[in-house]
C-alpha cells in the first residue's frame, strides 16, 4: 500500500507487469529473487561453494576484471565498444 504521495515500489510495479503479461499469455521469465527458470551450470556452483566464504558485497558496476571479459566477448563477437 503507498501514500498520496508515493509512488509503488519498482519490485511490485514490476510483479504486477509480469503478472500481467503472463495473463496475457506472454512467457514472462521471471529472474528476481532468484527465481531463474535455468540450471546453474557446475562451473558456476563450484565457484560459489570455492568462494562461500566470503560475506562482502561486490561494488556495484561489479568486478572489473569480470566487466572486462564481458566488454571483450561482446567486441569479438558483436563488434560492439563497451565503456567500463
Amino acid at each position: 500500500m503507498t501514500g498520496r504521495n508515493q509512488l509503488p515500489s519498482a519490485t511490485l510495479a514490476i510483479n504486477g507487469r509480469s503478472n500481467r503479461l503472463s495473463r496475457q499469455g506472454v512467457d514472462v521469465c521471471k529472474m528476481g529473487r532468484g527465481q531463474s527458470p535455468f540450471p546453474v551450470p557446475d562451473i558456476i556452483v563450484d565457484e560459489l561453494k570455492r568462494n562461500a566464504f566470503q560475506k562482502d558485497y561486490l561494488p556495484v558496476k561489479g568486478l572489473l576484471a569480470l566487466r572486462r571479459a564481458v566488454a571483450e566477448h561482446h567486441h569479438r563477437t558483436y563488434d560492439l565498444q563497451s565503456e567500463l
